[in-house]
């Protein structure tokens, strides 16, 4: 699928991009997904490279209409926003300095070609409004650490609080609100309610 960003060459063997070797950037993140695989680089560049058939390398470019991608193009949305993490499966998460997730791909909580930044003050003042209490509602969480599993994804803040989205079919979200065996579909940040009394500072996803 060009994920490995040499054209249509393969290798079992490890070998340089020379896409990158010929910038005066280099790159200081790497991330593989399913079939893509994504470089962040100093200047502040996001490049993808591999399958875009399901939304994976988030990119319009037109060079994304026949599915596969040989060489690196960059994510132009991400431009000039600076990436400390990246993870993915068949959809991607950035966290950037500032605490902010960006995410797009395609899975059962996330269907679009165009990095958004999710928003988590959306779900505090649901907390507020469903318990009724004096919950301020603070202008920006900042989030500190990410996970990305198959069809969730998990968000650690700078207050220990976890939060998720995704199917909770297999208890992965770590949501029993609104229970069902064929699995609740969270397409917004909820905070973890039992892991509340803890302050987390990393989070794993499967």
């Amino acid at each position: 699928h060009g994920q490995l960003g040499r054209g249509k060459k393969c290798s079992s063997d490890p070998c340089v991009v020379e896409f990158f070797k010929q910038m005066t950037a280099i790159p200081v993140l790497v991330c593989a997904g399913k079939e893509h695989c994504f470089v962040a680089t100093s200047d502040n560049k996001l490049y993808a490279m591999g399958s875009s058939k399901y939304f994976g390398i988030g990119s319009q470019n037109r060079r994304t209409i026949s599915h596969r991608i040989y060489e690196p193009i960059e994510v132009v949305t991400m431009r000039s926003i600076e990436i400390i993490k990246i993870q993915s499966t068949v959809h991607t998460a950035c966290l950037t300095k500032q605490g902010h997730v960006w995410v797009w791909g395609f899975s059962i909580c996330i269907s679009t070609n165009t990095p958004y930044k999710l928003n988590f003050n959306e779900e505090q003042q649901r907390s507020k409004n469903d318990n009724n209490k004096n919950i301020e509602v603070i202008d920006e969480i900042k989030i500190t650490d990410i996970a990305v599993g198959a069809n969730h994804m998990l968000f650690c803040s700078s207050s220990g609080k976890v939060y998720s989205i995704g199917n909770t079919k297999y208890g992965e979200c770590g949501i029993q609100d609104n229970y069902d065996p064929i699995g609740v579909v969270f397409k917004n940040p909820r905070i973890i309610k039992e892991l509340k009394d803890y302050f987390i500072v990393k989070v794993a996803a499967g």
